[in-house]
């Protein structure tokens, strides 16, 4: 399968990709009406496991149920695809470590708020992931993993151990985040009542509350009293940390002043962490680590991702129906400047574009319904025949509806509008050209022109610019239909050649029509099709 994202998935156009996770991608999309939305595709090889769609399906199925202001809701959700994908409302910001990366960890308030959202939305949703929440909280307070960095093994035997660094964390917290952070699932507090316990947070407090019953105090962590140790071999633990340096005085006119941001050590020998696990690091003690140097180089400032808000995304939609449509203007512009040469290249024009669609627009379908294959390219070569053969009896059946609205419009320009013979004749023809792509039967054409046009405007300023230069070319080309006389070649005007045909008196109304087809196949070089016609 195919890891190379497509342009669409169902209804919904992929703009660009906003995350990533060990389960899949996260795209920022618009939906139908232009609204932002978040779309999760799972990654191949995610798909292919059948009880990780399973466990996707019954977290759609429990998401669905949520009404939440805190929490994203899932608008929609193709599961059995071969690229099954959920969608949720889209909400525009920067994620919470790149905010601490860039800016250092939060203020006091902020982390207060922090902690209550999160465990607002946690009561929303099956509440059981407290431990996860503290972690974050204690990130968004610290800038640093409540339970060290290294390997994933010294990681995990810290969170066995219970070996939380409370004391790193503010002196007001480590009481709600010892709590939260305890091994055993069933000592810690259920997602309410640490919600309750959030809202009593004060940050001028300055002790460090005993834990729950079951812990004990070791210096500034907390330890279960029952653990796995005695399983485990012996580990020689570094030097812990020098304590926080004194809080310098604050300028009343700003927050509270943060500490330095965050600066990676060098990565000359050091391994890179898989994307799931930035923030999870000191390598083993085995590992050749490149010191830091004495000063460290000023972090980088933060460059986010450009946003584009919704207005012009739905300017940029509209810009390219805008195009489509200017285009098609263009054409019957040309088409009445030149009724005969340019009537023909919208047939087969006309003809071009339904191939493509009947083509390459199954093989779109196909592609959602079950992701890409290493078949499509056979597929399609097998399928060109029957597109071929379905075109062309489906041209042949709407070249004579749209002939048809040209005479009808013909016969209003000529008797209502008193136009001249010619003059009547040459518009006929750009609504001739017209019908091929509005009438109905000509869906086929305006989806593939519509799908070549989202492919290759994929922003509002590409999109404004297709406007502004097709709009010209269609703007000059009416200019010239309604300033000069039509060219008819390689065919007579139209009025002399009733003239020639209306002298002869023998030539009733049939006759006159069919001497007028004639007399055109003829200046296109198809005479031999005239002797197919009966009345000839």
């Amino acid at each position: 399968m195919s890891i190379q994202a497509p342009e669409r998935l169902g209804p919904y156009r992929l703009v660009r990709k906003i995350g990533e996770g060990g389960m899949g991608v996260v795209h920022l999309g618009l939906d139908g009406e232009g609204q932002e939305v978040a779309i999760k595709v799972l990654h191949p090889h995610v798909a292919a496991d059948l009880k990780a769609r399973d466990r996707l399906t019954r977290e759609v199925e429990t998401m669905r149920r949520v009404r939440s202001p805190f929490v994203a809701e899932v608008l929609d959700a193709e599961l059995v695809g071969g690229q099954p994908y959920v969608v949720t409302r889209f909400a525009p910001g920067r994620t919470l470590e790149d905010t601490v990366l860039a800016e250092g960890p939060l203020a006091a308030r902020e982390v207060i708020g922090l902690a209550q959202g999160l465990c607002q939305a946690l009561v929303a949703i099956q509440a059981a992931d407290v431990h996860a929440l503290a972690s974050t909280v204690f990130f968004a307070a610290t800038g640093t993993p409540p339970f060290g960095t290294g390997t994933f093994e010294s990681v995990c035997f810290n969170i066995m151990e219970g070996r939380a660094q409370l004391d790193k964390a503010p002196v007001w917290l480590r009481g709600w985040l010892n709590r939260a952070l305890q091994v055993e699932p069933s000592v810690r507090p259920g997602a309410q009542e640490l919600l309750r316990l959030a809202r009593a947070l004060d940050p001028s407090v300055t002790t460090f509350n005993e834990g729950p019953t079951g812990t004990k105090r070791l210096g500034d962590r907390t330890r279960t009293m029952e653990t796995f140790s005695d399983l485990l071999p012996p580990v020689e633990y570094g030097q812990a940390a020098p304590p926080p340096a004194p809080p310098q005085p604050r300028n009343p006119t700003r927050r509270e002043e943060r500490p330095p941001p965050y600066v990676p050590a060098p990565m000359h020998d050091r391994p890179v962490p898989h994307s799931d696990q930035r923030v999870a690091g000191p390598p083993p003690p085995d590992r050749r680590v490149v010191p830091a140097p004495t000063s460290p180089a000023p972090a980088r400032p933060y460059t986010p991702p450009p946003y584009t808000p919704p207005s012009e995304r739905k300017r940029y939609l509209f810009g390219s129906q805008v195009v489509g449509l200017l285009l098609l203007v263009t054409l019957v512009a040309l088409t009445v400047m030149m009724p005969v040469m340019a009537g023909a290249v919208a047939v087969a024009l006309a003809l071009v574009l339904r191939i493509g669609e009947y083509l390459f627009g199954d093989l779109v379908k196909r592609r959602q319904m079950r992701g890409s294959s290493a078949a499509d390219p056979l597929l399609a070569l097998l399928g060109t025949p029957w597109a071929l053969v379905k075109s062309a009896l489906v041209t042949a059946v709407h070249v004579p509806l749209a002939l048809l609205f040209g005479i009808c419009v013909w016969g209003v320009l000529y008797w209502a509008g008193q136009m001249g013979v010619n003059e009547a004749a040459a518009y006929a023809a750009g609504a001739f050209a017209a019908g091929l792509f509005v009438l109905p039967g000509g869906g086929a054409p305006r989806k593939t022109v519509t799908r070549t046009l989202t492919g290759v405007l994929r922003s509002p300023g590409a999109a404004l610019v297709a406007v502004v230069l097709v709009g010209t070319a269609a703007l000059f080309s009416v200019m010239f239909a309604l300033g000069q006389d039509p060219t008819w070649a390689p065919w007579r005007a139209p009025e002399s050649v009733i003239n020639d045909l209306a002298s002869d008196a023998k030539q009733s109304t049939i006759g006159l029509i069919t001497g007028l087809i004639g007399s055109l196949l003829d200046g296109l070089g198809l005479g031999w099709l005239d002797r197919l016609n009966p009345w000839s």
